[in-house]
């Protein structure tokens, strides 16, 4: 299963619970707190508030699973297609019918410098991929399967990762005696609970590349032997996925971002908020450099070799050369019937990867635009609920940075 944003949000939830919250909240910040006085919201306030962070949060999930994977792992499989020439005088869109969304796309025409009876002009038809559009590849999809096509493996989707979570748990109290508690057993356990669930990721990439054939998912599992054969990429995979995860963790331990100070003034304090800019920035970094160089080959790497393990009877949503380049023999005619994993980086063009990027840079802002939204949504609906709260903590705030901290609830 692509899902690479999904596993990272995953990983990210799993580390934030683990965080001791009672040694994060600095002594001085403790005192501010101490000074409010009391407050009681309207009724409404929370339900209000937490109404809005679901939506908020299925919006963005949402978001995540329909681009970052059903659409991401479409275009990971599509092959591309085959320019083709016209003569010139022939209408391309009209060949086409109506609501066709695989309509080529016309490019420049080449025409014969030397036109005679017997060669007529030719007109070029470069043919852009279905995934080369979110809202095309939307339209594909729905054109095949209907309207909740881009819901695709949703139930499967769930499933996976309540599973994988339950997994990862499961393991790791085993793991403490060997590589100790923290990060590191966290780590381990959910490679380990990647490799476990393996079958279910191979199922959850044969629905989505798949036109719906009306079997259940869980019908769809594949054997042993196609576990064995996709083992390797998913190894692969799944160590990527912890380096992205564990590489930032460890470097924002080694930069101190536990290590909390207090501030005499306001020099201080602005001192200390350029250094955790610059901390955060560099964290922020690494965790984009190892995504791009790390996770998103593997995670091509992986769907493309559960894509060359789709049985001959399922037909493709998009096209897709199940041979890659005549690398894969099939089984059937005495082949491994599976692509190699470096075959399957390798055959997965430059365009395709640039592409890509620009996919999750794509979801990236979307995201970003909605969170901004519904940040500005919820700031009113707390400025409403909690205005005289939020007052008196902005002048406790502002006075501990002055060094003039005071009991507002004297006043």
């Amino acid at each position: 299963m692509s899902g690479i944003t999904t596993h990272l949000a995953r990983r990210a939830i799993e580390r934030f619970g683990t965080l001791e919250w009672d040694n994060a909240v600095h002594p001085d910040f403790r005192e501010i707190l101490e000074k409010l006085p009391s407050y009681q919201p309207p009724a409404w306030a929370l339900p209000l508030l937490v109404t809005t962070l679901v939506l908020y949060g299925v919006t963005v999930g949402l978001i995540r699973y329909i681009v970052g994977d059903v659409v991401a792992t479409l275009l990971m499989v599509e092959t591309p297609r085959d320019d083709m020439y016209l003569p010139v005088g022939t209408d391309a869109a009209d060949q086409a019918e109506p609501g066709d969304v695989d309509a080529p796309f016309l490019g420049e025409a080449k025409v014969d410098p030397t036109p005679s009876a017997a060669e007529p002009d030719l007109l070029l038809i470069k043919q852009a991929p279905i995934t080369s559009s979110i809202r095309g590849t939307l339209r594909h999809i729905r054109a095949k399967d209907g309207r909740f096509a881009k819901f695709r493996g949703l139930q499967l989707h769930v499933v996976y990762h309540v599973l994988a979570f339950w997994t990862a748990n499961f393991i790791q109290p085993f793991l403490r005696g060997l590589v100790g508690r923290g990060v590191v057993s966290q780590l381990v356990s959910a490679f380990l609970a990647t490799l476990v669930m393996s079958p279910l990721m191979t199922t959850w990439t044969h629905v989505v590349i798949s036109e719906g054939n009306g079997k259940r998912w869980f019908r769809r599992i594949p054997d042993r032997k196609t576990w064995a054969k996709v083992l390797p990429a998913t190894a692969v995979y799944a160590a990527a996925e912890q380096a992205t995860i564990g590489l930032p963790t460890i470097l924002s331990f080694w930069l101190r971002f536990h290590d909390n100070r207090g501030v005499d003034n306001l020099e201080e304090g602005k001192a200390l908020a350029r250094l955790i800019a610059i901390k955060s920035g560099t964290v922020l970094a690494t965790a984009m450099v190892v995504f791009v160089l790390l996770l998103i080959p593997a995670g091509v790497t992986l769907v493309r070799v559960q894509a060359s393990l789709l049985p001959e009877s399922d037909e493709t949503i998009v096209p897709f050369d199940r041979s890659f380049g005549g690398k894969v023999t099939p089984a059937i005619v005495g082949g491994s019937g599976v692509v190699g994993v470096l075959d399957a980086w390798r055959s997965f063009e430059w365009s395709a990867r640039l592409q890509l990027v620009v996919l999750y840079a794509k979801i990236a802002v979307i995201t970003g635009a909605v969170g901004l939204l519904f940040g500005v949504v919820m700031t009113a609906e707390a400025s409403f609920a909690f205005g005289p709260l939020i007052r008196d903590l902005n002048k406790l705030v502002q006075a501990y940075l002055k060094g003039e901290l005071v009991d507002v609830r004297q006043y």
